[in-house]
């Protein structure tokens, strides 16, 4: 509902989203998503990202690329030490980790308290996410990892073949990470069998 509410403010994009209408239930299966290609050292990136909204002042058709738009996020109330912490350190670190990968330069907060009852707004440019938490983590070794994970993976999955699956792991206190090859069990597939006809049966026959 905060996420209605909030986008209500914002210019739509056209042809793929509705009007905000706070008065609807909120359909969480409807969302507006944009494909991304990048790359990351080494490493060739095609991802995909759910946007929230659009910056009205400078949303300009057709965009090529997401200057204009703004991800939204709820938080705690600021009202000790603590909270303030847990906001540097944890909260902060995730929303520059996916926003920066996919260009949205502007995170606008919603601060809600015990009710969850959102009473203000903040603002942060994506940039000077890691100047607030320098203190606990550093964007550059995340990117670090990030890299070296997308090297580990490339090395591991040799198999291609979308019905195989490859299960990596990483202990909730850290440690190494490990891939276990699972075939094709289907305990663990979890691309639907439509999904599969149409792109990849698709893309085997116009190869032929």
């Amino acid at each position: 509902m905060y996420e209605s509410f909030t986008a209500s403010d914002f210019e739509v994009i056209p042809d793929c989203i509705s009007d905000s209408d706070i008065s609807e239930p909120v359909n969480e299966n409807v969302e507006y998503a944009v494909v991304m290609r990048s790359r990351l050292g080494d490493h060739s990136l095609v991802y995909c990202a759910e946007v929230d909204g659009v910056d009205p002042k400078k949303y300009r058709t057709p965009h090529s690329d997401l200057s204009a738009f703004v991800e939204l996020k709820t938080n705690k109330s600021l009202d000790t030490d603590r909270d303030i912490f847990n906001l540097h350190k944890y909260k902060m670190m995730k929303w520059w980790g996916q926003s920066y990968l996919v260009g949205i330069p502007t995170v606008i907060c919603g601060f809600r308290d015990s009710s969850g009852i959102v009473h203000s707004l903040k603002a942060f440019q994506v940039d000077s996410l890691p100047s607030v938490g320098k203190e606990h983590w550093k964007p550059q070794i995340m990117k670090y990892f990030l890299s070296d994970f997308l090297a580990f993976i490339k090395k591991q999955v040799l198999i291609d073949d979308p019905k195989v699956v490859y299960k990596f792991e990483r202990k909730a206190n850290g440690g190494h990470i490990i891939c276990k090859y699972l075939g094709k069990d289907p305990n663990w597939s979890f691309l639907p069998q439509w999904y599969y006809k149409e792109i990849f049966q698709t893309q085997t026959e116009l190869s032929k």
